[in-house]
């Protein structure tokens, strides 16, 4: 037998290199909407501060997360039409290493890393990227939306974060339209409920927001549409499929507003 044959055979082989992973599309690409959005209303200073913390678990998926929050706030306006007041000044996100997804208190926003980690683990960098984006985009509604000095159901608060986060083609792949329940349960459940209204009544989503400038009325719903809200809930309900539209296992539930 040849030498060389034999010694290929004797020799440890030579492991193949692993590929380096396919980064995630640009932003721009990913949510060409937010990437158009433009506004006349001022803009906070928005700044990214993540501390020592794994900011690559970010960074990887969104390497300028600036650029997306200016864009993004001008996005959330354009829907909401007004910005809380008094006006946030100073919008900062920071990154944390505990545990949920993510939380708003005033002009903070913060991201739970390990949550980000393991959702990268399990899907493709683009998917990943997506749902970074539309947390992101959830939190900045908390950051300018009225909330009814206070008195807004939490769901209804939610609700409206996911409307946007729908309106900027960044929903979650398992959220679904799905009959029972209540309105104002909150995120995609109202989020979807909105966006039925907001289809039938354009600009409802904007009036809603302003009316809770200064304090809650859900009697907004009959002032724009005619109907109360439960009443339109049943109607909504009426026209959704038997089975779920779209859907398939949710992960820890979303995000929560300080």
């Amino acid at each position: 037998m040849p030498v060389l044959p034999l010694l290929r055979q004797l020799l440890p082989s030579t492991p193949a290199p692993t590929p380096a992973p396919t980064p995630a599309k640009p932003w721009e690409e990913l949510a060409p909407l937010i990437a158009a959005a433009s506004t006349t209303v001022a803009l906070p200073s928005i700044a990214f501060t993540p501390g020592s913390v794994r900011a690559e678990v970010v960074t990887e998926l969104l390497p300028e997360p600036v650029p997306f929050l200016e864009k993004a706030s001008a996005f959330v306006l354009c829907v909401l039409g007004e910005a809380k007041d008094p006006p946030i000044r100073a919008v900062a996100l920071r990154l944390s290493e505990g545990e949920g997804i993510a939380v708003t208190s005033g002009g903070v926003v913060t991201l739970f890393l390990p949550y980000f980690a393991q959702h990268r683990r399990t899907h493709s960098a683009d998917e990943a990227a997506r749902e970074l984006l539309g947390v992101l985009l959830h939190e900045l509604v908390h950051v300018y939306q009225h909330d009814g000095r206070g008195g807004m159901p939490g769901g209804v608060i939610e609700g409206v974060a996911d409307f946007v986060r729908l309106r900027g083609g960044l929903g979650a792949p398992h959220w679904c339209r799905r009959r029972g329940g209540v309105w104002d349960a909150g995120y995609e459940r109202t989020g979807y409920f909105l966006d039925w209204v907001e289809g039938r009544w354009p600009g409802f989503v904007r009036v809603l927001n302003g009316e809770s400038r200064t304090g809650w009325d859900a009697a907004v719903f009959r002032v724009v549409t005619g109907q109360a809200v439960d009443a339109l809930w049943e109607r909504y309900q009426a026209e959704l499929p038997e089975v779920e539209v779209g859907g398939g296992a949710a992960p820890a539930r979303p995000t929560e507003a300080g």
